[in-house]
């Protein structure tokens, strides 16, 4: 039976959501607020958390700094204007989704190196990093439950598969269709067949390798923290977990 999933909270950070939510996303609709880019791009007036380093840049080197920002905002905002030409919504309202990415796991764990299976899945979640090999592409994407590769492959996404180039970023959420895949190298992956914007993000990522590193602005950007942090994530579901429990 088909359920409606409403998000009682909702934290906002690089200009993408991050959903707390339990529960089974078996059969369940992606249900995002409807915010306008302006209302997005006003939130991160005095955010300033993408450099690992613990020391505030200054003189030419934070100017230098601020405009690479202002750039990189200005290019993704280019992106949402060529999106919405061709009909499609930057910050879409609801996605089905149908599983996880740890049910997927768990369910196909016996699937060997270089099968594929025929079962077709839909799941939703924020693209943490972007790799293009001609016309193949490897995504990884992180939803509530964990993460799981993207294969892309050109034949199989069509015209789609420049505009998923094109237009996506690291940090952006997306919704995708597809079959069950596990490459030579043992990864299971969604074999992509259909995608759809649910979120564009204005900013970056805090660098992968370093990450969010600086307490201060770990402390003062908690929803970024959560997105590049599983384990400070977990602890807060666990908090959440606890005190339910309790209240029983």
């Amino acid at each position: 039976m088909m359920k409606s999933l409403r998000w009682s909270k909702v934290v906002f950070g690089c200009g993408r959501p991050t959903f707390l939510a339990a529960g089974s996303l078996q059969h369940q609709t992606l249900t995002t607020p409807m915010r306008t880019v302006a209302d997005i791009a006003s939130s991160f007036k005095h955010q300033r958390f993408f450099s690992s380093s613990n020391q505030t840049p200054s003189g030419d080197a934070s100017e230098e700094s601020s405009q690479g920002m202002a750039e990189l905002r200005k290019a993704r905002l280019g992106k949402i204007e060529a999106m919405t030409a061709e009909g499609m919504n930057p910050y879409s309202y609801t996605y089905q989704v149908t599983t996880n990415a740890v049910n997927l796991k768990e369910k196909y764990i016996t699937l060997e190196n270089g099968c594929e299976h025929t079962d077709t899945v839909s799941i939703a979640g924020r693209i943490m990093m972007r790799r293009f090999f001609g016309k193949l592409a490897f995504f990884e994407m992180q939803d509530q439950s964990g993460s799981i590769q993207l294969y892309v492959d050109k034949k199989k996404l069509g015209s789609e598969f420049k505009k998923l180039k094109d237009w996506t970023d690291s940090g952006d959420i997306i919704g995708v269709t597809g079959t069950l895949k596990r490459t030579e190298k043992g990864e299971l992956s969604i074999f992509v067949t259909s995608w759809n914007m649910l979120t564009k993000a204005l900013h970056p990522l805090p660098d992968k390798y370093h990450g969010l590193t600086d307490i201060k602005k770990r402390y003062a950007h908690r929803s970024v923290d959560m997105i590049v942090n599983p384990e400070v994530r977990n602890t807060l579901y666990l908090r959440s977990v606890i005190i339910k429990s309790i209240r029983r």
